[in-house]
């Protein structure tokens, strides 16, 4: 009979912990979790975003459905950032797992702020800032992404100690 950990605990260990060291199968449980809220949180902004984008001269001052978009993207700012927080947590123990640079934990979360960024900037800046800089970044993250997919999520055993 083997002795699992209670969820919670285990939970508390893949996401608030640097601790530790974790197999490709708990990374992948962990950034599924994670990604899942993600995707979620983001279809509820997705849903509420044209609502953050009309003038007074379209709504009342204190529309409820401006309050609660506004309220709502506190909240979904929340969750994003505990998420990428999470990640990094996560990530740092399976990179401790293959022998790797535990500085490399925040590279993802920190290319997907910077393509949001420059999604968001970009229509606001098109005079000095071309569309070019937008794909190059979603292209720096989709590279990312794929070398973090394939290094942690592909290879289970530890990596050659330099």
């Amino acid at each position: 009979m083997s002795s699992q950990p209670p969820l919670s605990e285990y939970l508390r260990f893949l996401f608030r912990s640097e601790q530790g060291r974790i197999g490709k199968r708990a990374w992948w449980q962990g950034v599924a979790i994670l990604a899942a809220v993600a995707m979620v949180s983001t279809l509820g902004w997705k849903i509420l975003e044209p609502y953050a984008n009309r003038g007074l001269d379209e709504r009342a001052m204190l529309d409820p459905m401006t309050v609660v978009t506004y309220s709502y993207s506190l909240v979904y700012a929340l969750v994003i950032v505990l998420c990428a927080v999470s990640y990094t947590m996560l990530t740092v123990k399976r990179l401790r797992d293959r022998g790797r640079s535990t500085a490399l934990a925040g590279l993802v979360p920190f290319v997907v702020f910077l393509s949001g960024a420059t999604h968001w900037l970009q229509p606001r800046v098109k005079e000095v800032m071309s569309y070019n800089w937008v794909y190059g970044i979603d292209l720096l993250m989709l590279a990312v992404i794929i070398w973090t997919i394939f290094d942690l999520g592909m290879h289970d055993q530890k990596a050659p100690s330099e």
